[in-house]
């Protein structure tokens, strides 16, 4: 395995293989249904021949329910990874056995999967769902399993003694927030304060968006006018938007996914909200592809923060190109059709692999527990991954990915920022 001068493994060792890997996927791959090519990968065994020895990984995906539109594409991303790990000889040799559930993003469900996941001697979990994260929390410490969560830990995953929830995006979940507030304040060119907005759901995640946003504002001489927030599953957002308009925003953050998400942009277009000179500008999945499909030109001009590279900027990030090759041969998606939460689900599955594989090399397959995984996770010294920035992370620190501002163009992402500092870090949790 090559490593780096700090003695680190580098996840993106198969770039060198790349062209040849690349020249191999055929120009008529058939496009097929999101719903019948998960039943049909997950049918197919990742591994029949090899090493007997494995290590199981417990994956708490959302594939239906409210906001699968979004989810389910983070579920493909995960799984596909597994098996491109596998595809590749496993983790030096050690093949990866994913135990995946649906939970819906339930509580009750992410609860239940987590504790067959013990049963089954898993020794990571992947997640997506920040309640559910929360909810579990306790549950990883107190079972000593690691849950590497989809983007960034909210204040509710940091209640423990010691971290056992672990974001796989940016730093916290509150930063792709407040970065984004700044961000359009250091590019704001009048004279008067810029006055900023959150529309949110009723959602963990939704919730700390509008903390962060109120948060950053008065630190970088914005204004706060307030937020509106609907539910989980809304298919009518014309009374919150027009509330929220009324108080003359000029930037609003939005946390929606799924059929709410599809609704607000369709609204925000029907409403001519963006006419009123009024951006609209969110976390990774707003809007991403999925949603994109569906609602076509009325999300144009949208912007969103994404924290690591979007198809389009592959020639500088190996990494990207890796994944893009997989999914062609997987899904039958051209670049531009991957899901913004595909990507991620592959890039989280990366960086949890990675923490397995450090912790195997520290103490053996046979003693791997996932307090070793834990301890692997928290101690990434700049770590090459081919998807941007180096990664490093402590116990008293973390910066996994560092985060981009996008605006959807012509049906496409086109990014309009280089990678941002984080404004908001774990010491922000301290603080509170």
């Amino acid at each position: 395995m090559k490593k780096d001068k700090n003695g680190q493994g580098i996840l993106s060792k198969e770039v060198t293989k790349m062209q040849e890997r690349l020249r191999k996927v055929g120009p008529g791959l058939a496009a097929v249904g999101l719903c019948m090519t998960l039943i049909l990968g997950a049918a197919v065994p990742v591994c029949e021949a090899g090493p007997v020895e494995k290590v199981r990984i417990g994956s708490r995906l959302i594939i239906t329910g409210a906001i699968a539109s979004t989810a389910a594409p983070h579920a493909f991303g995960v799984i596909d990874y597994l098996r491109w790990i596998n595809e590749q000889g496993g983790i030096n040799g050690i093949m990866v056995e994913n135990r995946w559930e649906d939970t819906q993003a339930m509580v009750p469900r992410e609860v239940m999967a987590h504790k067959r996941n013990k049963m089954a001697g898993v020794v990571l979990e992947l997640g997506i769902s920040s309640s559910g994260a929360e909810a579990t929390t306790p549950l990883q410490q107190r079972d000593q399993i690691p849950l590497l969560y989809a983007t960034g830990i909210t204040p509710g995953m940091f209640t423990t003694p010691e971290r056992w929830v672990i974001g796989s995006g940016t730093a916290t979940g509150d930063t792709m927030a407040s970065d984004t507030v700044k961000w359009f304040n250091d590019n704001w060119k009048q004279e008067r304060p810029m006055r900023v907005g959150n529309f949110i759901y009723d959602f963990t995640s939704g919730w700390i968006f509008r903390d962060a946003t109120e948060y950053i504002c008065p630190r970088v001489g914005a204004e706060y006018v307030g937020y509106e927030v609907v539910p989980l599953l809304c298919v009518d957002t014309s009374v919150e938007l027009l509330r929220l308009a009324a108080k003359k925003p000029d930037l609003v953050i939005v946390f929606c996914t799924g059929v709410t998400l599809t609704t607000l942009v369709k609204d925000v277009a029907r409403l001519g909200i963006q006419e009123k000179g009024i951006k609209l500008a969110g976390q990774a999945a707003v809007p991403d592809r999925s949603t994109i499909r569906i609602t076509g030109k009325d999300a144009e001009g949208w912007y969103m923060t994404a924290y690591f590279p979007l198809p389009g900027d592959e020639a500088e990030f190996p990494g990207l190109l890796i994944c893009e090759e997989a999914t062609a041969r997987y899904r039958g998606w051209e670049p531009e059709e991957i899901p913004f939460y595909y990507l991620a689900g592959w890039f989280q599955s990366l960086i949890g692999v990675e923490g397995v594989r450090q912790a195997i090399e520290m103490v053996g397959v046979e003693k791997l527990t996932g307090k070793d995984v834990r301890k692997a996770l928290v101690s990434f010294k700049n770590l090459e991954t081919g998807w941007g920035p180096p990664i490093t992370t402590s116990e008293e620190e973390q910066v996994i990915a560092k985060s981009r501002v996008y605006q959807i163009k012509n049906g496409m992402f086109v990014a309009v920022s280089g990678f941002l500092e984080p404004t908001i870090t774990y010491k922000y949790f301290l603080e509170k």
